[in-house]
């Protein structure tokens, strides 16, 4: 799919297209390889799943725990990616930035504390690996999402967006990111 949509938006892109059909096909461009390689990751998820049940692996409780924290906001950061790029909205996508770094910092923590419960063996080796590829696969969705809400800022015909949004490091003062990241914080604290 992600072939086929390729060539037809590139084909698109030959056509005189207005203003904004051009800003649209170009968001499309831009995010195309980032759905499918979060379509990869969902999979490689599903996949590690089945290998906790084919070999009836368990995790300890507060590993399930932070697991969902996790989840929940992977799970957020894609709702919120998924609305931004349908609607265009550079408002939803504003959101997906800060929500990404909770997101990055949270495996860190999680990854910190699987080493402690290893050490402690309340969790062995081989459930280690399959955790950390967990967490690998849900970080880097994240990373995805936040490119796509990338292009959807940059695709905006706003001038206070359109100016390649992650090469400004200013962008983590601006008020919006600092408040979303706050609330994120508190929504996602393990």
């Amino acid at each position: 799919y992600e072939d086929k949509l390729g060539a037809y938006l590139s084909r698109l892109t030959s056509q005189n297209l207005s203003e904004g059909q051009s800003l649209e096909v170009s968001k499309c461009l831009k995010a195309l390889s980032d759905f499918e390689r979060i379509s990869d990751h969902a999979r490689n998820i599903g996949e590690s799943i089945e290998e906790i049940a084919e070999k009836k692996m368990a995790f300890s409780s507060n590993a399930e725990r932070e697991l969902r924290i996790l989840e929940d906001a992977v799970r957020e950061i894609t709702d919120i990616t998924i609305r931004a790029f349908k609607s265009g909205d550079t408002q939803e996508a504003l959101k997906v930035d800060p929500l990404e770094e909770i997101i990055d910092f949270l495996c860190d923590e999680i990854k910190k504390h699987h080493i402690d419960r290893v050490s402690r063996q309340e969790c062995t080796l081989e459930t280690g690996f399959v955790f950390n590829d967990l967490l690998t696969d849900y970080e880097r969705i994240a990373d995805h999402c936040s490119n796509v809400a990338v292009s959807v800022i940059e695709s905006s015909s706003s001038e206070m967006y359109s100016h390649e949004y992650h090469k400004r490091v200013e962008y983590r003062k601006d008020q919006a990111f600092i408040d979303y990241f706050r609330e994120f914080s508190s929504k996602y604290a393990l």
